[in-house]
Protein backbone atom coordinates (compact mmCIF):
# COMPACT_ATOMS: atom_id res chain seq x y z
CA UNK A 1 0.00 0.00 0.00
CA UNK A 2 2.87 2.35 0.76
CA UNK A 3 4.15 2.32 -2.80
CA UNK A 4 0.71 3.30 -4.12
CA UNK A 5 0.45 6.09 -1.57
CA UNK A 6 3.93 7.32 -2.51
CA UNK A 7 2.93 7.28 -6.17
CA UNK A 8 -0.09 9.45 -5.22
CA UNK A 9 2.42 11.95 -3.85
CA UNK A 10 4.46 11.93 -7.06
CA UNK A 11 7.19 9.54 -5.90
CA UNK A 12 7.53 7.21 -8.86
CA UNK A 13 11.25 6.35 -8.97
CA UNK A 14 11.59 2.74 -7.91
CA UNK A 15 14.87 3.46 -6.08
CA UNK A 16 13.20 6.16 -4.00
CA UNK A 17 10.17 3.96 -3.23
CA UNK A 18 12.51 1.11 -2.32
CA UNK A 19 14.61 3.32 -0.03
CA UNK A 20 11.55 4.62 1.79
CA UNK A 21 10.19 1.09 2.15
CA UNK A 22 13.56 -0.13 3.45
CA UNK A 23 13.72 2.61 6.07
CA UNK A 24 10.22 1.68 7.22
CA UNK A 25 11.17 -2.02 7.32
CA UNK A 26 14.26 -1.15 9.38
CA UNK A 27 11.94 0.42 11.97
CA UNK A 28 10.18 -2.95 12.34
CA UNK A 29 13.50 -4.71 12.87
CA UNK A 30 14.68 -2.15 15.42
CA UNK A 31 11.38 -2.34 17.32
CA UNK A 32 11.67 -6.13 17.40
CA UNK A 33 15.18 -5.81 18.80
CA UNK A 34 13.88 -3.43 21.48
CA UNK A 35 11.15 -5.90 22.43
CA UNK A 36 13.03 -7.78 25.20
CA UNK A 37 13.80 -4.54 27.07
CA UNK A 38 10.22 -3.33 26.64
CA UNK A 39 8.85 -6.69 27.78
CA UNK A 40 10.76 -6.37 31.05
CA UNK A 41 9.54 -2.79 31.62
CA UNK A 42 5.99 -2.53 30.24
CA UNK A 43 4.62 -6.01 29.47
CA UNK A 44 0.97 -5.11 30.14
CA UNK A 45 0.81 -2.40 27.51
CA UNK A 46 2.83 -3.92 24.66
CA UNK A 47 -0.19 -5.11 22.70
CA UNK A 48 -1.92 -1.73 23.00
CA UNK A 49 1.31 0.13 22.24
CA UNK A 50 2.05 -1.89 19.12
CA UNK A 51 -1.50 -1.60 17.75
CA UNK A 52 -1.59 2.09 18.63
CA UNK A 53 1.65 2.75 16.76
CA UNK A 54 0.35 0.88 13.74
CA UNK A 55 -2.93 2.82 13.83
CA UNK A 56 -1.20 6.18 14.27
CA UNK A 57 1.21 5.45 11.45
CA UNK A 58 -1.59 4.44 9.10
CA UNK A 59 -3.54 7.57 10.00
CA UNK A 60 -0.53 9.71 9.11
CA UNK A 61 -0.12 7.89 5.81
CA UNK A 62 -3.81 8.20 4.97
CA UNK A 63 -4.60 11.69 6.17
CA UNK A 64 -1.51 13.78 5.49
CA UNK A 65 -0.16 14.94 2.16
CA UNK A 66 3.40 15.91 3.01
CA UNK A 67 5.89 13.23 1.98
CA UNK A 68 7.85 13.61 5.22
CA UNK A 69 4.72 12.83 7.27
CA UNK A 70 3.85 9.84 5.11
CA UNK A 71 7.39 8.49 5.59
CA UNK A 72 7.12 9.13 9.33
CA UNK A 73 3.79 7.29 9.31
CA UNK A 74 5.37 4.33 7.55
CA UNK A 75 8.20 4.22 10.09
CA UNK A 76 5.77 4.46 13.03
CA UNK A 77 3.41 1.81 11.60
CA UNK A 78 6.28 -0.57 10.89
CA UNK A 79 7.74 -0.07 14.37
CA UNK A 80 4.33 -1.02 15.74
CA UNK A 81 4.30 -4.05 13.49
CA UNK A 82 7.70 -5.17 14.76
CA UNK A 83 6.50 -4.90 18.35
CA UNK A 84 3.21 -6.61 17.51
CA UNK A 85 4.88 -9.62 15.93
CA UNK A 86 7.19 -10.09 18.91
CA UNK A 87 4.37 -9.57 21.41
CA UNK A 88 2.03 -12.06 19.75
CA UNK A 89 4.74 -14.68 19.23
CA UNK A 90 5.65 -14.44 22.92
CA UNK A 91 2.05 -14.70 24.06
CA UNK A 92 1.35 -17.62 21.74
CA UNK A 93 4.21 -19.82 22.90
CA UNK A 94 4.36 -18.68 26.52
CA UNK A 95 1.83 -21.12 27.92
CA UNK A 96 2.53 -24.05 25.63
CA UNK A 97 4.62 -27.12 26.34
CA UNK A 98 7.99 -27.03 24.63
CA UNK A 99 7.06 -29.70 22.06
CA UNK A 100 4.08 -27.65 20.80
CA UNK A 101 5.84 -24.30 20.49
CA UNK A 102 7.26 -24.88 17.02
CA UNK A 103 3.89 -25.80 15.58
CA UNK A 104 2.21 -22.80 17.22
CA UNK A 105 4.95 -20.48 16.07
CA UNK A 106 4.67 -21.82 12.53
CA UNK A 107 0.90 -21.42 12.52
CA UNK A 108 1.12 -17.84 13.75
CA UNK A 109 3.76 -17.03 11.14
CA UNK A 110 1.51 -18.49 8.45
CA UNK A 111 -1.31 -16.33 9.80
CA UNK A 112 0.94 -13.28 9.53
CA UNK A 113 1.67 -13.95 5.87
CA UNK A 114 -1.97 -14.64 5.07
CA UNK A 115 -2.79 -11.32 6.73
CA UNK A 116 -0.11 -9.54 4.70
CA UNK A 117 -1.73 -10.97 1.60
CA UNK A 118 -5.30 -10.12 2.59
CA UNK A 119 -4.77 -6.65 4.11
CA UNK A 120 -3.93 -4.89 0.83
CA UNK A 121 -6.85 -6.61 -0.86
CA UNK A 122 -9.16 -5.33 1.86
CA UNK A 123 -7.73 -1.81 1.65
CA UNK A 124 -7.96 -1.80 -2.13
CA UNK A 125 -11.55 -3.08 -1.91
CA UNK A 126 -12.44 -0.27 0.46
CA UNK A 127 -10.51 2.24 -1.65
CA UNK A 128 -12.66 1.38 -4.66
CA UNK A 129 -15.52 3.06 -2.82
CA UNK A 130 -13.80 5.84 -0.87
CA UNK A 131 -10.32 6.29 -2.34
CA UNK A 132 -6.90 5.10 -1.20
CA UNK A 133 -6.19 7.78 1.41
CA UNK A 134 -9.48 7.32 3.29
CA UNK A 135 -9.11 3.53 3.09
CA UNK A 136 -5.67 3.72 4.72
CA UNK A 137 -7.05 6.14 7.32
CA UNK A 138 -9.88 3.67 8.05
CA UNK A 139 -7.24 0.99 8.65
CA UNK A 140 -5.56 3.42 11.03
CA UNK A 141 -8.77 3.94 12.96
CA UNK A 142 -9.21 0.17 13.19
CA UNK A 143 -5.67 -0.02 14.57
CA UNK A 144 -6.40 2.61 17.22
CA UNK A 145 -9.65 0.90 18.23
CA UNK A 146 -7.72 -2.37 18.39
CA UNK A 147 -5.19 -0.65 20.66
CA UNK A 148 -8.03 0.08 23.08
CA UNK A 149 -9.04 -3.56 23.01
CA UNK A 150 -5.38 -4.49 23.42
CA UNK A 151 -5.17 -2.34 26.55
CA UNK A 152 -8.06 -4.28 28.07
CA UNK A 153 -6.55 -7.62 27.05
CA UNK A 154 -3.19 -6.59 28.51
CA UNK A 155 -4.82 -5.65 31.79
CA UNK A 156 -6.82 -8.89 31.96
CA UNK A 157 -3.82 -10.98 30.93
CA UNK A 158 -1.72 -9.40 33.70
CA UNK A 159 -4.36 -10.39 36.25
CA UNK A 160 -4.38 -14.08 35.25
CA UNK A 161 -2.18 -16.14 37.60
CA UNK A 162 1.02 -17.44 35.91
CA UNK A 163 -0.09 -21.09 36.01
CA UNK A 164 -3.00 -20.17 33.66
CA UNK A 165 -0.92 -18.41 30.98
Amino acid sequence: MLSFRLADLGVTATAEIGTISAVAALAAALASLAFPALLRRIPRVLLALSLGLMGLGLLLIGLLSALSFVIAGAVIANAGGGLLLSTLQTWIVQGLPYEQRGRASGASTAGLFVGQFLAPLAVFGISAGVGLRPAIAIAGVVGLVSAGVGAVIGRVRAEVPPEHT
